[in-house]
């Protein structure tokens, strides 16, 4: 049996209620060449059976103990049994859309490509999509990723076996982060000259289901969205889909991405967006309507002001709490209490 072009790596923990759409997006790509791992760190109970109800030989189920962090140790355990001449990764709680392991590969095809990203759609836990802003061609884009000041979402990323020594490359020293340190080591071994950018979104990447993770999963990008989102009545609808009771954002957008166009529509949704909220922030001659008014980026400057403030009023405190136990301030204590006085008595 010849080697599978893309070996896919999905780890899981605790999504065994969304898992079975994630595993569905992959067996769907347009590109069928692959092997899929699906990798069990510790995986909550039903995680194993909903992967086993899934008949197509390309899946492969690995059940370990649960590792230190997020498993790096486990992915490598399964990675050292991988075949694939590219290292693909999915998350158990997104979505593929249909071509991304094809638009992947078609980067690999020239000369020299060793790590390739994509961007994502971010989804907010109420269903809104946005699309994700990176292009590592840009060289402070690029400075941040490498500076680990960026993180690129696993799923975006795919890189070929032989850009390092071994397939069992994932960081095993550290608990988190080290999809970035794994990133920056192939491209310290490649050479930046080796990267590759598609410039579109393949994939769908939706908020965590953590208790007290919020609306926009802390990112700054989709919080600015959202208050766009909530305001502007242009929003398009399919990037907004009502998520009806009981149901996950990935349950209703697994449906979306399997019907015919969808992905094209959304694609092309998001660049309205983009093209819309760089008018009305660069021409003065627009006046937006009310609803769609730059009242996001007013509160996010009172915000700052704000802070900024805090931080003033905390210093000055600080400053006025030495003063006052300081020896000067004890010595001229009574000289204080005399000039009160007097200004009291004063007719």
């Amino acid at each position: 049996m010849s080697d599978p072009l893309f070996t896919v790596l999905m780890p899981t923990n605790y999504r065994p209620d969304v898992i079975g759409y994630a595993i569905q997006s992959v067996l769907d790509q347009t590109e069928g060449d692959f092997e899929l791992f699906v990798v069990g760190d510790g995986a909550k109970e039903g995680t194993a059976d909903v992967v086993l109800g899934f008949s197509d030989p390309r899946v492969r189920w690995f059940e370990f103990e649960k590792a230190p962090g997020v498993g790096y140790p486990n992915r490598n355990r399964a990675l050292r049994e991988s075949r694939g001449r590219l290292i693909a990764f999915a998350a158990d709680d997104n979505l593929m859309l249909p071509d991304h392991l094809a638009k992947m590969a078609k980067v690999f095809e020239g000369p020299g490509a060793m790590w390739a990203y994509a961007t994502a759609f971010w989804i907010s836990n109420d269903g809104i999509a946005a699309p994700e802003l990176i292009n590592f061609d840009l060289a402070d884009e690029r400075a941040d990723l490498r500076a680990s000041k960026y993180v690129v979402p696993a799923e975006g990323v795919v890189y070929r076996a032989s850009a390092l020594p071994t397939r069992a490359a994932w960081p095993e020293d550290m608990l988190k982060a080290g999809d970035t340190a794994l990133w920056n080591r192939i491209i310290d071994a490649q050479g930046e000259a080796s990267m590759r950018r598609v410039p579109e979104a393949t994939s769908l990447h939706f908020s965590a289901l953590r208790k007290g993770h919020p609306r926009d999963s802390w990112s700054p990008l989709l919080a600015a969205y959202l208050m766009v989102a909530d305001r502007a009545a242009w929003w398009p609808a399919m990037l907004k889909p009502p998520i009806p009771e009981g149901e996950t954002e990935q349950a209703v957008y697994a449906r979306l991405i399997r019907q015919p166009g969808w992905t094209e529509a959304a694609r092309l949704a998001a660049h309205d967006v983009v093209n819309r909220i760089a008018l009305n922030h660069l021409s003065p001659r627009i006046r937006p309507a009310p609803e769609e008014s730059n009242e996001g980026l007013k509160i996010a400057n009172l915000q700052r002001d704000l802070h900024a403030a805090r931080q003033q009023s905390a210093a000055q405190a600080k400053a006025l709490s030495r003063i006052e136990h300081s020896t000067s301030w004890r010595v001229t204590r009574p000289l204080r209490a005399l000039g009160r006085l007097l200004r009291r008595r004063k007719p």
